[in-house]
């Protein structure tokens, strides 16, 4: 039903983020430019008389990546307009919203239109990167979000930013305790869809990766069934499978998350018993009854008579 009025509110939308997003864009630039001089800065709020209309541009970027996401696959290329890229990139480093709303709809449009957004990753993908911090949750979460769907569309591309992504996500899996859940969840699904691609740049950090595992486990065993969640699973069986030795003291932490799936994709499920079989195979026969010994009665029925160990 939403189909017929998609190219009007998709017209409207980019007419908005166009005159309101430059209007936006001067006032920040503005606003630096007076804090580098000492000046007061309080004329320059959002609540204050004459500044451009936040709201208005957060709202026409919301409802672009709103669009995209219900009519999903079935966006044509020519539905969305050619200049898209050009503006998102232009307003995605102004004021807090307005950047966490530009995330989103990339995250959109890698999902739902990858040629369409292709323009818009090499510029915004460094953006995002420097927006994972704790101090903005949500902006935080929604870029996580946005460069684990990134992740997936350019596969090892990503490799450059793979150590800057890395020293900015495990400080949150660190300290999980004192992040929000929705960062936690977002932070953990990056990493995972970074393993599936990236995981040879990912070696020479496995250690502080490994390290915080257990967190990983914990946080993706509790979170609901879902894409991401998958894909997040299929990156962690690539890094055990490429790091069998060093993931060996750790997976105890991995079978207790793998048990959450009550009912596991396919692909994840061939995923998870070629693993498993293989860890079982290298422990030998004794050794994986006595480790599987160890784990509660839930975990040890799932991993026999799921995977059949």
């Amino acid at each position: 039903q939403l189909a017929p009025f998609a190219p009007l509110l998709v017209a409207r939308s980019m007419h908005v983020i166009e005159t309101v997003g430059g209007e936006v864009v001067a006032f920040e630039e503005a606003a630096r430019a007076a804090k580098e001089r000492n000046e007061d800065l309080s004329k320059f709020s959002y609540a204050a008389g004459g500044a451009p209309n936040q709201t208005l541009l957060v709202t026409a970027l919301e409802l672009i990546g709103s669009v995209v996401g219900a009519l999903g696959d079935a966006v044509a290329q020519e539905l969305l307009d050619a200049e898209l890229p050009a503006a998102l990139v232009y307003v995605a480093d102004s004021a807090y919203d307005v950047r966490m709303a530009a995330f989103g709809v990339l995250g959109e449009l890698v999902q739902h239109a990858p040629d369409v957004a292709r323009d818009a990753i090499e510029p915004m993908a460094p953006l995002m990167v420097k927006n994972i911090q704790p101090f903005f949750r949500r902006l935080c979460a929604n870029a996580c979000w946005a460069l684990g769907e990134v992740a997936l569309l350019i596969q090892s591309d990503m490799d450059a930013l793979v150590e800057t992504i890395l020293e900015r996500v495990l400080p949150l899996l660190d300290n999980v305790h004192t992040q929000s859940m929705s960062v936690t969840e977002s932070a953990c699904v990056l990493l995972g869809r970074l393993g599936i691609h990236s995981a040879e740049a990912m070696s020479p950090h496995i250690d502080a990766v490994l390290n915080v595992l257990p967190a990983w486990c914990t946080i993706m065993r509790m979170s609901e069934a879902s894409r991401e969640k998958e894909t997040a699973f299929i990156g962690l069986c690539v890094l055990c499978e490429q790091h069998p030795q060093q993931v060996a003291p750790l997976l105890g932490h991995v079978c207790d998350a793998i048990a959450g799936w009550h009912r596991a994709p396919p692909e994840l499920h061939e995923r998870f018993s070629s693993m498993l079989h293989g860890f079982a195979q290298s422990f030998g026969e004794a050794s994986w009854n006595e480790f599987a010994a160890q784990f509660p009665p839930d975990v040890r029925s799932v991993l026999h008579d799921v995977y059949g160990l």
